[in-house]
């Protein structure tokens, strides 16, 4: 990894050194673990170390396939933001297309980061024993309980589809100028699963929930081009003064 790095280094990508740095943490938890088997197979560790490493290497394996999901899923997302930046530049007419693909990469590469975080933990939690039969036992008596759970993750359920509604039906986007109900305008800083944050034009922040730009009416000013924004300048002829305003 420190020879790639130092080759990276010298030519000067920046797309490489995404990778590079998203993925050098995971592979070498990778590597160790591989490691560890390999040991696991040569060495004698007795029934008690094999039950031990056996029971590591079930917990540890669903948690750095997840890790390395992750750094693939932001690497991804960091490539996307800087290709769409650079095809604006010397480009107008693209920067609207690209506001376009850093809002959609921004919500999926949330939504996604969301279901694996949530797969990773069901399978890490499915590998201990004890808590694997709490689960059989809760889906045999699944009426009221899952009742409840599905009440408790209303809400959340709500902002996840209502970002990918957002992502696709596209009624903000990143840059995008607003008012929103309070009656204040601001551009659209950061769109995530939950709320989105509105910077102002005196630099303070209005956090919105997500759900919101679905539910009530807001203004958006950039919807389809930012011409739509621009200073005018009336060139008038001065009024003569009277002699009273000259006098004051």
């Amino acid at each position: 990894m420190r020879l790639i790095r130092k080759i990276v280094e010298n030519k000067d990508n920046p797309i490489a050194k995404i990778w590079l740095d998203k993925l050098t943490s995971p592979f070498r938890w990778i590597s160790g673990l591989i490691g560890v088997y390999i040991s696991q197979q040569i060495l004698p560790f007795g029934k008690i170390g094999e039950s031990l490493l056996s029971r590591i290497e079930a917990f540890a394996v669903p948690a750095i396939a997840g890790w390395l999901a992750l750094a693939l899923l932001h690497a991804i997302s960091d490539i996307v933001d800087i290709k769409s930046r650079r095809s604006v530049e010397g480009n107008e007419s693209r920067k609207l297309a690209s506001r376009r693909q850093r809002t959609r990469m921004s919500i999926m590469m949330r939504v996604g980061s969301f279901l694996i975080i949530m797969v990773t933990v069901g399978i890490m939690m499915m590998t201990i024993p004890a808590v694997r039969n709490i689960g059989v036992t809760l889906m045999a008596s699944a009426g009221l309980v899952g009742l409840a759970v599905g009440a408790a993750a209303q809400p959340m359920l709500k902002n996840l589809i209502a970002g990918i509604q957002v992502a696709f039906t596209e009624p903000i986007r990143i840059d995008d100028l607003v008012i929103v109900e309070t009656g204040d305008w601001g551009w659209i800083e950061k769109i995530t699963l939950t709320y989105v944050t509105v910077r102002l034009w005196d630099e303070m922040r209005v956090i919105v929930p997500l759900a919101r730009f679905l539910e009530a009416p807001f203004e958006n000013w950039t919807r389809e081009a930012e011409q739509l924004i621009g200073k005018v300048f009336l060139y008038v002829d001065p009024l003569p003064m009277s002699k009273d305003c000259a006098s004051i």
